[in-house]
Order: structure tokens, then sequence, then C-alpha cells
């Protein structure tokens, strides 16, 4: 629980520093966003992800971007790429359990 002199320092904080208390609701709502963008990701499939990161990298190299799009599209690439590679190791591990074995079996079959 917040003490009365922490409440009256932070209001104070506010008060004397609104972009602050702007930018701090600004890096809240980021993170909000980013979380909700990840879980959409994650249903995505590989090749899916993929050609949205091929997007955005195309849009970068051929049109003028704007400071703040750049680093929503940094971020959104991220975490398409950050999808693509656990796609990637998933189904390296899978191929990795395939023994001499199993194959066999399956090519009987």
């Amino acid at each position: 629980m917040k003490k009365k002199e922490d409440i009256s320092l932070s209001s104070e904080v506010d008060q004397r520093f609104p972009k602050f208390k702007k930018k701090v609701a600004k890096e809240d709502s980021l993170k909000k966003d980013i979380k909700e963008f990840r879980l959409q990701v994650s249903a995505m499939s590989y090749e899916d992800s993929l050609n949205c990161l091929e997007s955005i990298l195309h849009k970068l190299q051929n049109t003028e971007v704007h400071l703040d799009e750049i680093q929503r599209n940094y971020i959104e690439g991220s975490i398409y790429l950050e999808h693509c590679e656990s796609l990637l190791d998933d189904f390296e591990q899978k191929v990795q359990k395939i023994t001499p074995d199993k194959l066999n079996k399956l090519i009987d079959e």
C-alpha cells in the first residue's frame, strides 16, 4: 500500500513532469500492444510469418518511413523473426527424434 508521502510525491512528479507521465503511459500501452501482437503472431504459420517479415523489409527498403514507423516495424519484424525461429527450432527437434528404425517403419508402411 502506498504511503501518503509516496502519493503526494507521485502527484508532484506528475505535475512537474507531465511529459514523463505521458511517456510512461505510452510505454505501458506499447508493452500491452506488443503482448497482444505476440499472441496474434503465435497463431500464424511459418510461411505467413515469413511473408509478413519480408513485407516489412520491402517497405523499409523502398519507401520513406517516419522514425516512429521504423520503430514499430522493427518491433513487429523482431516478433515475426522470433516466431519463425521458434517454429524452425520445434521442427528441428522433431526431425532429430526420427531414428533410422522409425524411418524404416514409416517407409515399410
